[in-house]
């Protein structure tokens, strides 16, 4: 246990290890309840599993001089927050006999993620305008690759989330996207304003994540899925 850990201090060591593409560190008040002190990095920009493993690596002889090996379990965890979202992964040390153990929690390919947003812009362009930031427009595909198989898109016209749209973003993610999708999600002006509900689409099927009975009676006819 290391609960007389002096975690400010902790901290302060951290942030001076680490470099420029990190906005923060935060070390856990107390262990949790399995004996382990967890420390969270913070990134601020899209990281590689190779650019993580390697500061975790850097950063893991800092912590074992405050934080003590245990015979029974890991000493210290260091989670790496993807840039929304939960954990890109985490790195555990501190086990007495134990090597340092990385879990990753999946990573994308950047490049994959850029070829598949562009392909959907052109799908999503033959439908509708894109909205500029301020400005009219039928919708936004979020620019921000935080490492997961899921793009984001905004819906700003509720008569522009049509079967024939939903069909060619399932054929788009059919041509060796299968394991992606994109999360729909309704931000429609305020006369039209409902909670930020949607779907999810799939190549091969559509969950649903709203109230679909409240959404009919509010949009009517103008809903056409």
């Amino acid at each position: 246990m290391t609960n007389n850990l002096d975690w400010a201090q902790l901290e302060g060591e951290l942030r001076a290890h680490l470099l420029s593409d990190f906005s923060d560190v935060l070390v856990g008040r107390e262990d949790d309840q399995n004996g382990t002190r967890d420390i969270f990095l913070l990134p601020k920009r899209l990281l590689t599993n190779e650019e993580v493993l390697a500061v975790c690596k850097e950063i893991a002889p800092v912590i074992r001089e405050k934080i003590p090996e245990r015979s029974d379990g890991w000493a210290a965890a260091i989670g790496v927050q993807r840039l929304s979202g939960g954990v890109m992964g985490i790195y555990h040390l501190g086990w007495t006999d134990h090597a340092d153990e990385w879990k990753s929690y999946g990573q994308t390919i950047h490049a994959d993620w850029v070829a598949l947003s562009q392909r959907l812009k052109a799908v999503l362009s033959a439908h509708g305008v894109e909205k500029p930031e301020g400005k009219e427009g039928d919708f936004f595909l979020d620019d921000e690759d935080n490492g997961l198989p899921r793009l984001r898109l905004a819906i700003h016209r509720v008569e522009f989330l049509t079967p024939e749209l939903v069909g060619d973003i399932q054929a788009a993610l059919s041509d060796g996207y299968a394991n992606w999708c994109v999360d729909v999600r309704l931000f429609l002006p305020f006369p039209d304003r409902i909670p930020p509900e949607g779907i999810v689409i799939w190549a091969d099927r559509i969950v649903e994540q709203w109230r679909w009975a409240r959404l009919k009676r509010r949009l009517g006819d103008r809903l056409k899925l």
